[in-house]
């Protein structure tokens, strides 16, 4: 649990150095209410700029949930659904280079490092219930999860965006016990609702 307060405290150290370093020049990100789908789930969420380069990520949704074994935890679909809320920073650091390449920088593209807590609650359906092979799906339990990572934001039209990040992140089973770091990845594509500007 030590490691995992560590980790939680590093998700917001870059919000700090970035208000204490407020950038000028760079292309504000921008506020986006969204609705996304990735690996781990379909969900809705929100980017909230706090300065010209930081923003904070919040969602919420329906995905893939994690049990634990006696070495890590595992993600898993087949017992899904779960409940997941997460929150994070990232800190966008290419902005003006990409102006100066003529990139676009729509729906708050750029380059980042990051940080991110997450819950995920038990399965949500009978976990008794056996799958299309006629076996049971592993018991997915409540977990904690705090993460840094690197990762890329672009622009597909308009509406879209995907958003890819990898990093390394501490797991905390709530109901059992007992943590274990996991390698942290995601893809994601995700709908601008507010978005009236072209690419």
């Amino acid at each position: 649990m030590h490691l995992f307060t560590r980790l939680f405290l590093c998700c917001f150290f870059f919000s700090g150095m970035n208000l204490l370093s407020h950038a000028q020049g760079d292309p504000a990100v921008d506020l986006i209410p969204k609705v996304e789908a990735g690996f781990m789930g379909l969900g809705v969420g929100l980017e909230y700029p706090v300065s010209q380069k930081g923003l904070i990520d919040i969602g919420l949704g329906m995905g893939g949930g994690y049990y634990r074994t006696a070495e890590n935890f595992n993600f898993s679909l087949t017992g899904a659904p779960v409940f997941y809320l997460n929150a994070g920073y990232r800190h966008t650091y290419n902005r003006q280079q990409m102006v100066l390449r003529s990139d676009n920088t729509l729906h708050n593209s750029g380059n980042f490092f990051g940080g991110k807590i997450k819950y995920a609650s038990q399965t949500l359906s009978d976990p008794n219930v056996e799958d299309v092979l006629g076996e049971l799906p592993p018991r997915l339990n409540n977990v904690a999860m705090a993460e840094v990572h690197w990762g890329m934001q672009r622009p597909i039209s308009r509406r879209f965006f995907f958003n890819f990040h990898v990093g390394v992140g501490f797991a905390w089973d709530m109901d059992y016990g007992g943590g274990a770091l996991y390698p942290a990845a995601n893809v994601m594509v995700a709908y601008n609702l507010f978005s009236e500007k072209t690419p």
